[in-house]
């Protein structure tokens, strides 16, 4: 079925590379940062889920050192633009096209920069802001991150980089919290729509849980080592109303600025993915309002932030799956791996090695609940096969204007392989997830017990020449991501799925009437066993409880091997208005057998404008 499928994309790919898509929805994100004094090895540890809702596609690049002309700038996605540098420095880059506030960065300097969503705030909209002068030429997004990733050799160097940017163009989105991070220390840099940021240090000692809301509590001006902060932070907050000097309390940051708490936050006094957070980092239970920084019980390992940052709320009052009887990642509880979850990474930062060494980014190809984390060394000087998209410069000019086809389901990516993975065990979670789990935990076990040894064997290469150590690192790294995609092709061949067959070759947005689907009797699995009433179709990036039901359904021997197959229509409206962007498009199809157990399997649709 799939060579049909490709042939339609191979058609109409000229029309689909002139169709721009909206960006991705953005729909949070949640960071781990561990100074160095409070983990096992004395590296310093970036944990971070990357959440957006959607489509998504994360091309990954390495993007060598670079020379520019002299009057060369960088034009901002509002249009203003600043000086380029003479040079920029190398760095791997994770990227989400489309999106301003989502790419994930890690320097040849072992610089690391994502960020949080945290809005919304008290401060004015944008239009406003630009009305007052407090935004200029557009303001600034996106270039925030890449910049720091382009010039910084250290983290508070990064931090110092963005407050001026900010202070030069303001910032466009309501409100962000951006992670910056070396082998010596992290910092946490709130901005606010407009002109104004605090950063804070993170102790050596502590580790910080960011959500989506700011943490940063009291500021301190006065203290250069540990804030640096715009100069009327204070008096701005006094100004506008949020503070009163005279109230008697001190001055905090967080209680200042975010826009008063709703829902879940309101009701428990704080949110639910910091407490987990806290609460696995300490052995205690927090109560609210949290602090800014805990002090773990233990040292911290790599191993222990990779189980944060696959939490569902294992455990406690808010875990809602009864066991694992439905997907965690659908339920009214935003936990810290969740649907919208599309990478994830824990980021060994390390002091006095050698540069190729300096980061060592564990990073999964989707939710890493059923994603495993690879090691990708800094040193690489090219990103594994399968991961690599297009040339940087290509990456770059679909940063702000993604084309449709950059979403087609291609088999030759890993991407896609993963998302299958964790698209089949999100159907039947309970059933299958332990198989999964228990996978990738002897993956990542041989890894890390190997760490140690393939560091000593690149020391000794690099110190030799740096070219070849380079080149150990980088067919290191390809080596581990290649047996992660078999093993993942190899899981997804072993779970249980139905065979699914689409027989249209495409279908129009615009399209009325019914769309017919056949599920093919196997030995595993006789269409007259499954229950027609409990099918939806839908593609994996809505909620499925918001997909098509069957309209009707039929036994017959669609494939005329004499066992009866079940045909099943569903009404195509409804269908298509999940659908977005027009592409080649895997659509899965979810529902129970008669005697209760889940069903699940997917086929693959060119969706045409």
């Amino acid at each position: 079925m799939a060579s049909k499928h490709r042939l339609g994309t191979a058609l109409v790919a000229t029309l689909l590379v002139l169709v721009l898509i909206a960006p991705p929805a953005l729909a949070d994100c949640t960071t781990v940062l561990v100074g160095s004094k409070a983990t096992i090895d004395g590296s310093l540890l970036v944990g971070h889920n990357e959440d957006n809702g959607g489509r998504i596609v994360m091309p990954q690049y390495y993007v060598p050192r670079m020379k520019h002309e002299p009057g060369e700038v960088i034009r901002f996605e509002n249009g203003g633009t600043t000086p380029q540098v003479p040079e920029t420095w190398a760095f791997l880059w994770s990227q989400t096209p489309g999106g301003s506030f989502s790419d994930f960065f890690v320097n040849e300097w072992g610089v690391v920069v994502c960020s949080d969503n945290c809005g919304p705030t008290r401060e004015d909209t944008y239009e406003d802001l630009v009305a007052r002068g407090d935004i200029t030429d557009g303001g600034i997004g996106y270039h925030i991150r890449r910049i720091v990733a382009e010039r910084a050799r250290t983290a508070r160097e990064g931090v110092e980089i963005a407050a001026k940017l900010v202070e030069e163009f303001g910032y466009i989105a309501p409100g962000r919290s951006y992670h910056i991070a070396d082998g010596k220390e992290a910092w946490v840099l709130h901005l606010v729509r407009g002109k104004h940021y605090a950063a804070q240090r993170v102790p050596d000692d502590m580790a910080v849980v960011i959500p989506n809301h700011y943490v940063i509590r009291e500021v301190n001006l006065k203290d250069k080592k540990n804030f640096i902060a715009s100069p009327d932070i204070i008096d701005y907050a006094i100004e506008r109303g949020w503070y009163d000097p005279k109230s008697g309390k001190p001055f905090d940051f967080a209680e200042a600025y975010s826009a008063p708490a709703q829902g879940k936050a309101l009701e428990r006094g704080y949110d639910t993915r910091q407490w987990i957070g806290q609460k696995l980092l300490t052995g205690k239970t927090p109560e609210g309002p949290l602090p800014f920084a805990v002090k773990p019980a233990e040292k911290v390992g790599v191993r222990d932030v990779m189980n944060i940052l696959r939490n569902h709320y294992e455990g406690t009052p808010y875990d809602k799956t009864d066991g694992y009887k439905t997907s965690p990642h659908w339920t009214d509880e935003r936990v810290i791996c969740t649907s919208t979850t599309r990478e994830s990474s824990v980021t060994q930062l390390r002091d006095n090695v050698p540069a190729a060494l300096k980061a060592v980014c564990w990073r999964t190809s989707g939710r890493p609940d059923t994603s495993p984390y690879v090691p990708w060394y800094l040193g690489i000087t090219a990103v594994p096969e399968g991961h690599f998209w297009a040339e940087p410069t290509v990456g770059g000019s679909l940063q702000f204007k993604p084309h449709a086809a950059l979403y087609d389901y291609d088999r030759t990516k890993a991407w896609w392989t993963f998302q299958d993975l964790e698209n089949i065990v999100d159907a039947q979670y309970g059933s299958v997830i332990g198989t999964v789990q228990k996978t990738w935990q002897d993956f990542e076990e041989e890894a890390l017990a190997k760490q140690a040894e393939v560091e000593k064997e690149a020391c000794r290469l690099l110190a030799k020449d740096e070219a070849a150590g380079r080149a150990y690192l980088t067919q290191y790294t390809n080596s581990l991501a290649q047996k992660a995609w078999q093993q993942a092709k190899e899981l997804i061949g072993e779970l249980p799925t139905m065979k699914v067959d689409i027989p249209r070759e495409a279908v129009r947005l615009s399209e009325t009437g019914t769309l017919q689907v056949n599920i093919i009797s196997s030995g595993e699995l006789s269409a007259k066993n499954i229950d027609p009433a409990t099918l939806t179709l839908g593609p994996a990036y809505r909620n499925p409880n918001t997909w098509v039901p069957a309209k009707s359904s039929a036994l017959k021997d669609v494939n005329g091997d004499g066992d009866p197959d079940l045909t099943l229509t569903f009404e195509l409206p409804p269908l298509l208005k999940l659908i977005s962007p027009a592409c080649y498009t895997d659509l899965w199809l979810h529902g129970s057998t008669r005697a209760g157990a889940p069903i699940v399997g997917r086929d693959l649709v060119n969706f045409l404008e």
